[in-house]
């Protein structure tokens, strides 16, 4: 996977204690051990139901599911809980049918939208006992907040 870390996220998974990585060129998952980061990229075997990764996707750790958070904005209102530990399973965790954010973000927004981008705009909020996924995608459109579904107990 060397060469091919333009345009993918990474996110520190804590229960597993490893940096994870959606390596859009390979369409994989990759792991780096932090303990010993001279040692090149792992991959990740994946199973589930899963998107084919892309450029300039999100990847958020929700710390009370205790798994990753995977946004797209190509993939429309979708999101995909991640759990490592369980030999990186997907699970969907947005309704197909739900409002897409990025087609509303853009159809309010007077500047110019570059579709593709999530880096920095995508994130996970715990509050008391829920986390919500929320999405900015530009400063005059409205702010999309999803509340997560119980996908599993944090485990340390």
């Amino acid at each position: 996977m060397a060469g091919r870390a333009n345009h993918n996220t990474i996110q520190y998974e804590p229960c597993a204690d490893l940096l994870v990585f959606a390596v859009h060129a390979c369409n994989a998952l990759a792991t780096i051990n932090p303990e010993h980061p001279e040692q090149p990229l792992a991959s990740l075997e994946s199973k589930g139901d899963r998107p084919r990764l892309s450029p300039y996707a999100a990847l958020e750790y929700a710390p009370r599911a205790g798994k990753l958070v995977y946004y797209s904005a190509l993939d429309g209102p979708s999101m995909y809980a991640i759990d490592i530990r369980d030999e990186a399973h997907w699970q969907k965790i947005a309704a197909a049918d739900s409002v897409d954010p990025i087609t509303d973000a853009a159809a309010q927004s007077e500047f110019p939208v570059n579709l593709s981008h999530t880096f920095g705009r995508f994130r996970i909020a715990s509050f008391a006992e829920l986390e919500l996924a929320v999405l900015v995608r530009h400063v005059d459109s409205s702010v999309f907040a999803m509340r997560l579904p119980e996908t599993g107990q944090h485990r340390t």
